[in-house]
């Protein structure tokens, strides 16, 4: 069988996937939460409920 080098990017959230996999580790949950928010801090809050709102009105009226 022959050998290839496979590369990986080095990003953390694949190295934590891998991590996950492999060996059963997860992330504490407040680092969890930490990430959750660094993604979410510049999100226009008002700006999501008025798409919920709309989004779960158009689905209900779809419905009948």
């Amino acid at each position: 069988m022959q050998m290839q080098n496979v590369k990986f990017s080095s990003t953390s959230s694949n190295i934590e996937l891998m991590l996950e996999a492999f060996f059963c580790v997860q992330l504490a949950e407040h680092v969890k939460a930490w990430r959750w928010h660094q993604f979410t801090k510049n999100s226009n809050m008002t700006d999501v409920d008025v798409a919920l709102r709309q989004a779960a009105r158009e689905l209900r009226d779809a419905r009948g």
